[in-house]
């Protein structure tokens, strides 16, 4: 039955094109993508990372350095993963697939076990979600290695926007206060780099903080609901919260003052945060 139920997989072979195609628009590469090309072993590898963060653009470089390799964005998958692998690999020699948004698909870490334990392939996959490889049944902590793709560092976004490469500025060196001269063209972008430029996704947009509402909906629609089962009336809630956080000084953000103010229970309070920063938009300090 496996074999009908991948009925035509033309779909797929053109994703990968079009993926291989749209990696040429792309020449600069992110300070992980090195590490992740000389990565070696039998284990495979994760890239999580907040949306826009550039997860997708730095595996369709990836795949670009890799003969017999194939890319697929599991949000577009209406097959069995598991056995798209096994008959991709069969029939066309594929060894190493780059899998787009693991978390779209439900059994995600059953895929993942599976794939690792009966077929002899390496897997390269992004999650916008943090995933626990050890918490789950699957336990995935010796079979996968995560590396988080977060957002521009401010030397990044220099390099990425105005084409000049800084050298490294180590927390000894700013202590220690001397030789700073080299890097004062840094300074000059600075109020630019905390105005929304340390998204990577702004460099190509005009009005980012636009494309950054569609992507919060994105989050709370669809990443969300993926870490929890929620009903469909806590989702506005969500957002409201995000809002309320956006909106608060520092000091008047904690889970009373946030549960007062959305009629909520701290319990949920503290559910709903935990859940946004598993969708890396909050990071919680304490």
């Amino acid at each position: 039955g496996s074999e009908m139920c991948i009925r035509d997989r033309t779909p797929y072979l053109e994703l990968d094109q079009l993926a291989r195609r749209d990696a040429q628009r792309f020449p600069k590469k992110r300070y992980l993508f090195q590490r992740l090309l000389s990565d070696r072993g039998k284990h495979f590898t994760g890239i999580t990372g907040p949306r826009g963060a550039g997860k997708t653009v730095l595996l369709k470089q990836l795949l670009s350095e890799f003969d017999n390799s194939f890319y697929l964005s599991l949000d577009t998958l209406n097959d069995d993963l598991f056995d798209l692998i096994r008959i991709l690999q069969r029939d066309f020699g594929i060894q190493h697939f780059f899998l787009d948004e693991i978390h779209s698909i439900p059994d995600a870490h059953a895929q993942l076990k599976k794939t690792y334990d009966f077929l002899n392939v390496r897997v390269t996959f992004t999650s916008s979600v943090a995933l626990a490889m050890h918490a789950s049944s699957y336990d995935l902590a010796r079979r996968v290695l995560l590396h988080k793709l977060d957002n521009f560092s401010l030397a990044e976004y220099i390099y990425f926007k105005y084409d000049q490469k800084l050298p490294t500025l180590t927390l000894e060196q700013i202590l220690a206060g001397n030789n700073l001269q080299k890097f004062m063209p840094a300074a000059a972008y600075f109020n630019e780099y905390l105005n929304g430029a340390n998204l990577p996704f702004a460099l190509q947009e005009q009005r980012p903080l636009l494309l950054l509402q569609n992507i919060l909906d994105k989050i709370i629609q669809h990443d969300i609901p993926t870490l929890h089962a929620l009903r469909v009336d806590e989702l506005p809630v969500i957002r409201d919260m995000l809002t309320f956080i956006g909106r608060s000084g520092v000091d008047g953000i904690n889970y009373t003052s946030i549960s007062g103010n959305l009629k909520i229970t701290k319990y949920k309070a503290r559910q709903y945060l935990e859940l946004l920063e598993k969708a890396f938009v909050v990071r919680q300090i304490f």
